[in-house]
């Protein structure tokens, strides 16, 4: 229930959240600085910890698998390069080009090839799939 996104330096996400018992918030920061790099995290909540935690170790150590049992992917942007990972694997990406996860990426990418900014492309997900929401939070390089 997230969309996450970057593009030409701006990590932007939607803030909807929900609960396996169908709470919904619109506040939740999925988007955040920490050290040298940019995260964005999508599924689960409960990985935002491990997640912040493996990346303060400078993306060194294991990754953590389901957590909790349930699922997560995150987008994370270095100074140099960029990963995707989900569930304990991990995908690199160039920095260079757009990149987008989570359940409203499809509707993201889509507006990234129209020409939407980062936040634009979010704003297009939050629109149009029932699974993104709330405010469009940034962080920058």
């Amino acid at each position: 229930m997230t969309v996450i996104v970057w593009k030409d330096g701006v990590l932007a996400a939607d803030s909807q959240a929900a609960t396996e018992y169908g709470c919904i918030t619109s506040s939740a920061r999925k988007v955040q600085a920490i050290g040298k790099y940019l995260v964005g995290v999508s599924g689960t909540a409960m990985a935002l910890g491990p997640i912040a935690d493996w990346v303060r170790n400078d993306c060194k150590g294991n990754l953590p698998e389901k957590i909790g049992g349930q699922s997560y992917g995150a987008l994370i942007i270095g100074e140099y390069t960029g990963a995707i990972v989900e569930n304990g694997g991990i995908q690199y990406v160039s920095r260079e080009d757009p990149q987008c996860i989570g359940s409203g990426a499809e509707i993201a990418y889509g507006a990234l090839h129209m020409g939407a900014s980062a936040v634009e492309a979010v704003e297009a997900a939050i629109a149009r799939s029932i699974y993104c929401g709330g405010a469009v939070y940034t962080v920058v390089f």
